[in-house]
């Protein structure tokens, strides 16, 4: 799976796909993000 699905049919940008578990009648997504883009990030 690439990041298309995030994209495009959630709205998630700058953001990496890792992994996909399905389980408890729904489905989670595990997605990063470059330090450089956090929110705050000091760059250090």
């Amino acid at each position: 799976m690439s990041t298309s699905l995030l994209y495009h049919g959630l709205g998630i940008r700058d953001y990496k796909y890792m992994k996909t578990d399905f389980g408890k009648g729904g489905i989670q997504f595990t997605i990063t993000q470059e330090r450089e883009r956090l929110c705050g990030s000091s760059g250090n």
